[in-house]
């Protein structure tokens, strides 16, 4: 029986600064009652939802298995390290896209999740590697 898959969005800026038109957002992906998530502090999770998302997006449905995608998150979890995330090009944002996607889900994440990843990569080009190595080190060395 297919399943429906939502994106679940977290806001970042909204805990520390007013909201601004180019906001950071958290992503992971809801389906068969578990949050499949990426962070730099803790590589891949899985967990029962216990936040409250700022925003939700209904992505589609399913008919995959609860069982192929945790296989699937087993394979990811070596791509999807703590010590291979970058803020601003292997992060949240290009998790939850290789779960939808293997999912079958078509539809790409909105916009308005990806566009500060995508305006600084785009204004900063190559150095916008090394101001996501950065923002690692200063959240890992903060916490």
């Amino acid at each position: 029986m297919p399943d429906t898959v939502v994106l679940y969005a977290y806001n970042l800026v909204d805990k520390v600064a007013p909201p601004t038109p180019i906001t950071a957002w958290h992503l992971s992906v809801f389906v068969f009652d578990r949050e499949f998530s990426y962070n730099g502090s803790d590589g891949v999770t899985v967990t029962s939802n216990n936040a409250e998302p700022h925003d939700t997006e209904n992505m589609g449905r399913t008919n995959k298995t609860k069982e192929k995608l945790l296989k699937f998150i087993r394979v990811l979890r070596r791509e999807f390290t703590v010590s291979n995330y970058n803020a601003l090009t292997n992060n949240c944002q290009s998790f939850a896209q290789r779960v939808l996607t293997f999912l079958g889900i078509e539809k790409q994440i909105p916009l308005k999740y990806t566009l500060l990843p995508k305006a600084t990569n785009g204004t900063l080009g190559p150095a916008a590697g090394f101001l996501g190595m950065l923002f690692k080190s200063s959240s890992s060395s903060s916490s």
